[in-house]
């Protein structure tokens, strides 16, 4: 197979924000630049540096609307824990069916190629927000420890090492019989629990970071093009207040991150 470039990973990815920005505008739904993707908008008109993904959010009830269309098309694949038992996280990728990645991560999802993440954003409840997250973040941690690689010897030698591994031994044992996909339909039902339409506040409920990670639905009604690698794509307009509430008022921490992964064509 040969080896896909990280300038010919970023113009497939865009490819895939485009369709799904035409689809978006053709069915009234409306989708936002998110996370890594709307800080490299902001701050660098385009993708932050050693950045190789892209990230959208849509309401829940626009999420699965674009999912249903999304999954009757078979222009790109899409994967989520309902189609793909192999599949473990909560949310959905987008992907190009003519390239294929090989991540660095215990579990190897079949199929998967350069894609796009598609989150859905979900209500919450009027008190307590804090402790409904909290909460969600030990079934995502419950997740993860089935992503993760188990420590090296050499790290075993230090407590931390030692408890993750346990842990990692003691999850796959209790839940070897399960598919890969039990704990990401268990946190997307859990996520529905609280109807948008209805709520004042927000989260990215099935894949958060923190139990404070949760903003005011309203920020959501006034919208802002923003450059991104040659276009204009759509986000909230006061990026700057969305952007604390995902980082933690450490954005400088990520801008850096990098993803691992290496892609090929097929």
């Amino acid at each position: 197979m040969k080896k896909i470039s990280n300038t010919e990973v970023r113009k497939r990815e865009i490819k895939l924000l485009n369709y799904v920005k035409e689809i978006c505008i053709k069915n009234n739904l409306k989708y936002y630049l998110y996370a890594g993707s709307l800080a490299g908008a902001f701050y660098y008109e385009g993708f932050l540096p050693n950045d190789d993904d892209i990230d959208i959010v849509l309401s829940r009830p626009d999420y699965e609307k674009l999912i249903r269309i999304l999954d009757k098309d078979d222009k790109y694949k899409l994967l989520t824990p309902y189609n793909n038992t192999n599949y473990y996280y909560p949310f959905a990728k987008l992907v190009d069916n003519k390239t294929k990645i090989v991540e660095n991560s215990r579990l190897k999802i079949e199929g998967l190629g350069i894609y796009i993440d598609i989150f859905p954003m979900d209500g919450l409840p009027k008190y307590l927000k804090k402790i409904y997250l909290f909460k969600m973040r030990i079934y995502k941690n419950l997740l993860l420890t089935k992503m993760v690689d188990k420590p090296t010897v050499k790290k075993l030698k230090h407590i931390y090492f030692l408890l993750k591994y346990y842990i990692i031994i003691c999850i796959d044992h209790i839940f070897k019989n399960k598919d890969d996909n039990y704990f990401a339909i268990i946190i997307d039902k859990k996520a529905k629990k609280y109807n948008y339409d209805n709520s004042k506040y927000i989260s990215l409920v099935s894949y958060g970071n923190r139990n404070n990670n949760y903003v005011l639905k309203d920020y959501f009604l006034k919208q802002k093009q923003y450059k991104f690698c040659n276009d204009y794509y759509t986000s909230i307009e006061d990026a700057p207040y969305l952007l604390n509430k995902i980082y933690a008022g450490k954005i400088h921490k990520y801008k850096h991150s990098k993803h691992n992964f290496v892609a090929f064509f097929k």
